[in-house]
């Protein structure tokens, strides 16, 4: 037989959990009630089964012990239920009856188990302190119901932190969990508490390798592609070394180059034809990189190296004209501190293209409405408004 006295207590008791009267803060009448409902309990309303009796004599004997008050639909009394009372006075009674933990109970286990990561991690321990004592939810990085997970998601973002070797995501997972595999099943909440809490916000937006990336834990080898510059003759179609080797390479000087473009997407690396930075007195001049995106620490010290050799060369940086675009542009900027310029990312090239475009979504709009007050955006504010009145943004490949 189902028990419906203890499916409907534990859902009054989460109700009563989400509500101020947890913490003794409501100084309103406020009842805890569970709407019986045919969504909610079709069963009961089910003609040809004998759900309801059940139902009826086991809410009885929780209405007689104190626990529940149960409200019935006008004019049949005795009959048909229509909601049923957490009685608050009761409260710990319910919890023992179902032999459950109370939210506060759980808190005080998490705070505890937290303590071992305050010093770990800081920034993110503090606003858990802080969201709790506000009776607010953290439920998108840690759940109360699972403090075993709670702790190995903890442990995790706190060793990605404190990582200073290059390695790949399993041989990391083995030195944390002596299992290769482990990481990966946790490895996205731990990456959002870095990129939320520990990164002086300069990650959120990114995606989950990207956010190890900068700690230096790879899933695969992380690859650099060039073409043009002191590799045009020989590689015209250009040359691709892992981003730990491209630290090791020497640049010689005698091949000179004048500018330096980033690119985006490798749809464009591959398409690209030197010379069309139009800067070039011959086949040397122009250096193109494929950084496959978000450039991580490693690869923004390749472009400083590049800076200390060329240091006369002009950066430019091409990407897509819609926000996940000039969010690298702007990342690749300041992560190397580079004046790297846009290029082919104004108005004029956006005009030109409008019917190769894609509709914006509302966190597009949203994201440039913030972009619009950012000062770092200040010469692409016509850009954006432009953007935001036509509903349309660009990618690289389609210029």
């Amino acid at each position: 037989m189902k028990r419906y006295d203890d499916l409907i207590l534990g859902k009054l008791l989460e109700k009563y959990e989400r509500s101020s009267l947890s913490r003794g803060v409501n100084q309103r009448k406020v009842s805890i009630a569970y709407k019986i409902t045919e969504k909610e309990l079709p069963e009961y309303f089910d003609v040809s089964r004998l759900d309801y009796e059940y139902v009826h004599s086991q809410l009885a004997v929780l209405e007689q012990a104190g626990l529940i008050s149960l409200k019935w639909q006008k004019g049949r009394e005795g009959k048909i239920l229509d909601r049923c009372l957490l009685v608050t006075e009761k409260v710990p009674e319910a919890y023992r009856r179902l032999s459950r933990p109370s939210r506060q109970q759980k808190e005080e286990r998490l705070l505890q188990m937290l303590e071992a990561y305050a010093l770990r991690l800081p920034v993110f321990v503090r606003w858990v302190r802080e969201r709790l004592s506000a009776n607010a939810s953290i439920k998108l990085y840690l759940d109360l119901e699972d403090p075993i997970q709670a702790e190995r998601i903890c442990h995790l973002a706190a060793a990605i932190r404190e990582n200073r070797t290059r390695q790949f995501l399993r041989q990391f997972s083995v030195a944390v969990f002596s299992d290769s595999k482990a990481a990966e099943r946790e490895i996205v909440n731990a990456a959002r508490i870095l990129a939320d809490f520990e990164s002086e916000g300069r990650l959120r937006g990114l995606e989950t390798q990207e956010i190890l990336e900068e700690y230096l834990i790879f899933k695969n080898p992380s690859w650099i592609y060039m073409k043009g510059g002191p590799f045009a003759r020989e590689y015209p179609g250009g040359i691709g070394v892992t981003e730990e080797d491209a630290l090791r390479l020497s640049w010689d000087e005698k091949h000179k180059i004048t500018a330096i473009l980033t690119i985006e997407n490798l749809t464009t690396f591959h398409q690209w034809e030197s010379g069309a930075l139009s800067m070039k007195t011959n086949d040397r001049e122009e250096l193109v990189i494929y950084l496959a995106g978000y450039a991580n620490r490693g690869k923004r010290e390749f472009l400083r190296k590049l800076h200390a050799a060329y240091p006369d060369a002009r950066f430019f940086h091409y990407g897509d004209i819609d926000c996940g675009g000039f969010r690298i542009w702007k990342t690749l900027a300041q992560g190397t501190g580079l004046p790297i310029e846009p290029f082919r990312m104004d108005l004029p090239t956006y005009l030109k293209n409008l019917r190769s475009g894609r509709p914006l979504t509302d966190l597009d709009r949203k994201t440039l409405q913030e972009m619009l007050s950012d000062p770092f955006f200040e010469n692409q504010r016509e850009l954006f408004r432009e953007m935001l009145a036509r509903g349309v943004k660009l990618e690289q490949e389609s210029l």
